[in-house]
């Protein structure tokens, strides 16, 4: 049986935010503890856990707003994504400013088979095609690993997921038919952010009008 449908009948968009809180507390008490045997923080346990992602405008998709809970700071924000140049209707380079970081995304051959590179102060995360001219499987490389970015079900493009052991991050439309707005679920907290970035602009950018 389809593995995203599964989880998300199991669980209901209403308890999101309520999870949120329960893991800042448990984040607040591990980076206590973190702090105390002077262990690293920023590879160890993730800061960010991503919510939703919903279109700026209703008859544009040149814009999205990212909603994540920041743990750090014990409070929902947002993140904007965004074409580089709308005005050039380039659909091949895009930013994301998210806190006090800013983004590239940039597509890597224009006239080869789909790849994107997002570039970030710290890491390149290569967004491509597994196999030429097939959507529904997307590998999303960064700092020597690859991890598959692949829809639940072929050719249906509105659930998405990637997991690695116990850790996953799934993505879906809040509404079927409806690209606009999309729920995210994310348990990856090994995952760095750039990655997690990298899985929603591909799925944004490929269930989206160009316009």
């Amino acid at each position: 049986m389809a593995v995203l449908l599964n989880r998300i009948r199991s669980r209901l968009k209403t308890l999101v935010t309520c999870h949120s809180k329960i893991r800042s507390s448990l984040y607040k008490g591990l980076l206590s503890c973190l702090i105390a045997l002077g262990l690293p923080l920023s590879n160890t346990i993730a800061q960010e856990e991503f919510l939703a992602v919903s279109s700026s405008f209703d008859h544009s998709a040149r814009e999205w707003q990212m909603f994540y809970y920041d743990f750090s700071a014990d409070i929902e924000q947002r993140a904007t994504m965004y074409l580089k140049w709308p005005f050039k209707n380039d659909w091949t380079e895009w930013s994301i400013d998210i806190g006090d970081e800013i983004f590239n995304i940039k597509q890597r051959y224009r006239m080869a088979a789909l790849q994107f590179e997002l570039i970030s102060a710290e890491r390149t995360v290569s967004i491509r095609q597994k196999w030429l001219g097939d959507n529904n499987e997307w590998l999303i490389s960064f700092d020597k690993t690859s991890l598959k970015w692949q829809t639940d079900t072929p050719n249906n493009l509105e659930l998405w997921y990637m997991e690695d052991g116990e850790e996953y991050l799934d993505m879906w439309t809040s509404y079927p038919g409806d690209s606009r707005d999309w729920i995210i679920e994310d348990r990856f907290d090994a995952l760095p952010k750039e990655v997690k970035l990298a899985a929603v602009f591909i799925t944004i950018y490929l269930t989206t009008p160009k316009y």
